[in-house]
């Protein structure tokens, strides 16, 4: 998939432009073949799916255990906690590597001023 970076097209002289619906067809079918076809892409899908709700289950009980920390997640189910969003993403890509897919919530209430 292509990256849009909108100061740099400026910068060339060029503005952004919509996508057309075949460009937007061609990046979905690049994604997909990248994936292993339809049925692995689907596969995947509903695999990040059920770790995102798993995460989503468990922030209350994070949240009463460890107020006002930062929390990651790997799908394994394995758990960061610590102060910074940085650092807890951090600690599941160092144990899991680049490529792993990692959850994180600030598990505090956001004081909006």
């Amino acid at each position: 998939m292509k990256e849009l970076n909108i100061d740099k097209l400026r910068a060339q002289g060029r503005e952004p432009r919509q996508m057309t619906a075949e460009e937007v067809f061609a990046d979905i079918y690049e994604i997909i073949a990248r994936a292993g076809g339809i049925k692995a892409f689907n596969e995947q899908r509903a695999r990040n799916h059920e770790f995102f709700d798993r995460f989503q289950k468990a922030i209350p009980a994070l949240r009463e255990q460890y107020p006002g920390q930062w929390a990651a997640m790997a799908e394994d189910g394995t758990l960061a906690i610590g102060n910074s969003h940085q650092e807890v993403f951090d600690a599941i890509k160092a144990q899991f590597g680049d490529d792993a897919k990692v959850r994180t919530q600030f598990l505090g209430d956001f004081l909006m001023v």
